[in-house]
């Protein structure tokens, strides 16, 4: 299963050399990861009714190439697992995904 969005890079993306910030990339991966679950209909107003929110245990960076100002990238967000729900008083599944984000050709 794969979930792609693209964006236009922002100003507040790139640091006075114009490169973009780390932080960015990681900021571009969260909002696909939201976008995915309320387009699977588990919207962030979803996850309040229920009391939960979605937890980020472990995040990688790899940079591979340098994105610059104004150039519009992708994020490819791709499910490789799930965990078995269990329901003690609260619903815990772990999702696998895997993000990169790249240049459109």
């Amino acid at each position: 299963m794969s979930f792609q969005v693209s964006f236009a890079t922002k100003w507040a993306d790139f640091d006075p050399n114009r490169h973009m910030r780390h932080t960015a990339y990681n900021d571009y991966a969260a909002e696909v990861r939201v976008r995915y679950f309320a387009k699977n209909n588990f919207s962030i107003d979803e996850f309040t009714l229920h009391n939960l929110g979605p937890i980020l245990f472990k995040e990688e960076t790899s940079f591979r190439k340098e994105i610059h100002l104004g150039e519009n990238i992708t994020v490819n967000l791709k499910l490789q697992g799930l965990s078995k729900t269990t329901n003690v008083g609260n619903l815990y599944t772990k999702f696998i995904m895997k993000q990169e984000s790249f240049l459109p050709l």
